[in-house]
């Protein structure tokens, strides 16, 4: 069988991001919760909404994915990759208030251009960190 590639972005992200505490959630119970609940020791606890763009401008969100960025609090990102994983952009939450935002409407917290280039995911890090 196959990975999906989702699953291949999750495991992309926890090799590069060892300092964080991941925990991949899967959920059938509540279908708006995150992919990922993530830690940095001496920070709070963060969720990470992993998300595949098919055509590089526009990502889907479920209602109740929509719902749980609006109602629920804390800190929480989006992770957006394309279908080859060439690149990775984090997103604040806010990202994640219609069902298909186009991307560029929203500037990334940080994009990786080079998902081989270690500095530049220890960079996506420091802004977690700073966010929590």
């Amino acid at each position: 069988m196959a990975i999906k590639t989702e699953s291949k972005l999750w495991l992309l992200i926890k090799k590069n991001t060892p300092s964080i505490c991941w925990n991949r959630l899967e959920n059938s119970i509540n279908a708006g919760l995150p992919d990922l609940i993530g830690s940095i020791q001496g920070h709070s606890f963060f969720t990470t909404e992993l998300k595949i763009t098919h055509d590089n401008k526009t990502i889907r969100f479920s209602p109740h994915q929509i719902a749980f960025h609006k109602v629920n609090h804390g800190i929480k990102f989006i992770m957006v990759a394309p279908l080859d994983l060439s690149h990775i952009k984090l997103f604040d939450h806010q990202i994640a208030v219609v069902p298909r935002p186009l991307i560029a409407d929203y500037g990334p917290l940080i994009t990786i251009n080079d998902t081989t280039d270690k500095r530049q995911w220890t960079k996506l890090i420091k802004i977690i960190q700073n966010k929590c």
